[in-house]
């Protein structure tokens, strides 16, 4: 509730206009838009420091306005822009999850395929990503041969892999993927698990995209492991298998989900007959998957 913002105004000429700080508040779906502090005409030729309490809000958002006058001679100029006692208190219970954005939501919310944090965060963890700025809630498998790699640009091995990512359609993507040469040998294999779904509907569908470009190429599996939350009655059930070499472009793949709860996505790589069997994902997308209640 200390919250304040301090900032620095020029304000010189014969025709100067004006100069306002608005605060954007957010609400659900509401925009509440509100004048903080305003002024008009010419100030002299010097520096001046304002100082406008803000107060406690939740998500926000600040606008500087500058308004021209009748002439040329009237240029406005702001500076060395500081918010003070801004820090906020915890905001969220034990059994809330906090949002990137100052708000909290139930755990339960999380990965539901609806967005109850307005910015979306509960659901970016969960395992719908193109690899751009995080792995987006992926966890590597603690018992299998080796790890999968957030990679962009070509794979370190000759005739293998692709060449580019598949969200830009350049190499300053990023994109996920095994490396096959050695130490890796025929057979090893990685897996990669999604965060924990609470509920899909029937229409639920998993597209991603995938390159499997290489002479002696190995396999690509999407499985579907329910239950979970619960290691002994785990579950996993294969929705989709590709082998083989599959050229130089990025292919689809489409797996049907359908409707389960407490369930989460395992995608397994296995290497093939040598290093030309690198195998890389992206841009994993979730379809149809909100319950309508």
């Amino acid at each position: 509730d200390k919250c304040n913002i301090s900032f620095w105004y020029h304000m010189v000429g014969d025709h100067v206009g004006n100069l306002e700080l608005t605060k954007r508040t957010y609400v659900y779906d509401n925009i509440r838009k509100e004048s903080l502090w305003k002024l008009s005409g010419s100030q002299g030729d010097v520096w001046i420091q304002a100082n406008k309490h803000v107060g406690a809000t939740p998500i926000v958002q600040f606008q500087f306005i500058g308004e021209i006058g009748q002439g040329y001679q009237g240029d406005i100029a702001i500076d060395d822009m500081v918010f003070l006692n801004c820090q906020a208190e915890k905001l969220c219970r034990t059994d809330q999850f906090s949002c990137a954005v100052p708000q909290c939501t139930y755990y339960t919310h999380v990965c539901d395929f609806r967005d109850d944090c307005m910015d979306g965060s509960d659901e970016h963890i969960c395992g719908e990503c193109d690899f751009e700025d995080s792995i987006c809630g992926w966890v590597q498998d603690k018992k299998d041969n080796f790890e999968w790699t957030r990679w962009r640009g070509i794979t370190p091995s000759m005739f293998t892999g692709p060449d580019h990512d598949h969200t830009t359609g350049d190499s300053t993507g990023h994109y996920f993927y095994i490396e096959s040469s050695d130490p890796r040998v025929e057979g090893d294999v990685a897996n990669i698990y999604s965060n924990t779904y609470r509920h899909s509907s029937h229409t639920c569908k998993l597209q991603l995209w995938y390159s499997m470009n290489g002479a002696n190429m190995g396999s690509l599996d999407v499985y579907l492991v329910t239950d979970a939350s619960d290691d002994t009655k785990r579950v996993e059930n294969l929705k989709w298998h590709k082998n083989g070499d599959a050229g130089t472009d990025w292919q689809q793949a489409t797996v049907d989900i359908g409707e389960h709860k407490d369930f989460q996505i395992k995608i397994s790589a296995t290497v093939g007959k040598d290093h030309q069997s690198d195998i890389a994902i992206d841009d994993i997308h979730f379809a149809n998957c909100t319950v309508v209640y």
